[in-house]
């Protein structure tokens, strides 16, 4: 049996120029960056180019490019940074953040920090105004937003709240989780004007186990792991030289090309979806990723949904890695306003430029049919 995969938001397969250059990168993998020797210079100068081509990527300096473990601890950085070094730190987000955020700012709640969570509309944005009305009561804040959101492929109006808080209230920052909006949409941050970027490297087809904090001049903070001078003495440890030199690979853009693949590949997929009968689609179709898909189907338990489709050999999520397995409705969903029944109805389809039309065919079909077997079960519309 074909297996097909479609949870690439969860993480995405490993490019073959990665492989390739990882593999013979590990064949002479002997030194420690942080070593005067040639062996060390070496790496160190991995890592260096590493950190010019992101910066030259995302509009920064390669002095303002950090690497972590991944996107979960540099969102902790980020917010815990600002939390542990700001007097009378106070933290806007939203409950429709990803797991890792929430956490953080939980964390800092308990270390006496303040924080609101913005209320979200259908598509999971915040309003505006009301952010404004906050920041002037609040005008040194951190501003934490989720740029597209991971389990409905909605984006955020960064921009406008990146301008926002550029020319009216510079006393604020914004850290704003591109996680799974690098490659797909412009990050730069002449464009965003935030202060800090997180994301991570398997997302783009790079290794797991590295991630990328961009941190702007004036604005550094120290990290959750102290050790040697690393990271300019802001996260100590031997760096993930691999992990890093996969990031080089990856750090650009999809092509046009690419993505006009993958919105073909979307309009596909929704029209064998259109075929079957009582769905609600959950993402914003006039204003998301085309890469990714929410839907929930009538008297159809999602969970279920996603088992029996990887029986079949599609790989499909019922919402963030991080948290599948868990018997609670999406968070995320929840608090856009959706009906429970229909939070733990729904599936996450997401895919990439390599996904080919008759895997999306093929699965549509399966999906027909798989949600017919189950209402019959379920006993739905008898």
């Amino acid at each position: 049996m074909k297996k097909v995969y479609l949870d690439w938001a969860a993480s995405a397969p490993v490019k073959p120029e990665v492989q390739k250059i990882v593999s013979d990168f590990l064949k002479l993998d002997i030194g420690n960056p942080s070593s005067i020797h040639s062996f060390g210079q070496a790496e160190r100068k991995i890592i260096d180019d590493t950190k010019l081509k992101i910066a030259t990527w995302l509009g920064v300096e390669a002095r303002e490019v950090y690497f972590s473990s991944g996107a979960t601890e540099s969102i902790n950085w980020a917010i815990q940074g600002y939390a542990s070094t700001v007097p009378d730190s106070y933290i806007i987000s939203t409950p429709a953040e990803h797991k890792a955020v929430l956490a953080a700012i939980a964390f800092c709640q308990t270390m006496g920090a303040k924080a609101e969570l913005l209320p979200v509309d259908k598509f999971g944005r915040i309003d505006i105004r009301h952010l404004e009305q906050l920041l002037e009561k609040k005008p040194n804040s951190l501003v934490s937003i989720i740029y597209v959101n991971n389990e409905t492929g909605n984006i955020e109006d960064i921009s406008t709240i990146g301008t926002l808080i550029h020319k009216r209230f510079p006393q604020a920052r914004l850290h704003i989780d591109a996680t799974q909006a690098l490659g797909w949409l412009d990050c730069n941050q002449k464009n965003l004007h935030y202060h800090y970027l997180t994301g991570a490297g398997h997302k783009l087809g790079g290794l797991k186990g590295i991630g990328i904090l961009i941190i702007k001049k004036g604005y550094e903070e120290p990290g959750l792991i102290h050790g040697g001078g690393q990271e300019f003495d802001l996260r100590g440890g031997t760096e993930n030289v691999p992990g890093i030199l996969s990031f080089q690979v990856v750090a650009k853009d999809f092509s046009e090309s690419q993505k006009q693949h993958i919105v073909h590949l979307y309009k596909t997929l929704l029209g064998k979806i259109k075929k079957i009968s009582d769905f609600i689609i959950n993402s914003d179709l006039d204003n998301c990723v085309k890469h990714i898909i929410n839907v929930a189907f009538a008297g159809i338990d999602g969970e279920a949904l996603m088992m029996s489709m990887d029986l079949r050999g599609f790989a499909i999520s019922t919402g963030s890695a991080c948290t599948t397995g868990a018997t609670s409705a999406s968070h995320v969903l929840l608090a856009s306003g959706i009906s429970e029944a229909t939070a733990k109805g729904s599936i996450r389809i997401s895919f990439g430029p390599d996904t080919e039309l008759e895997d999306i065919n093929d699965f549509g079909n399966a999906l027909l049919e798989e949600v017919v077997r189950l209402r019959k079960i379920s006993g739905y519309g008898i």
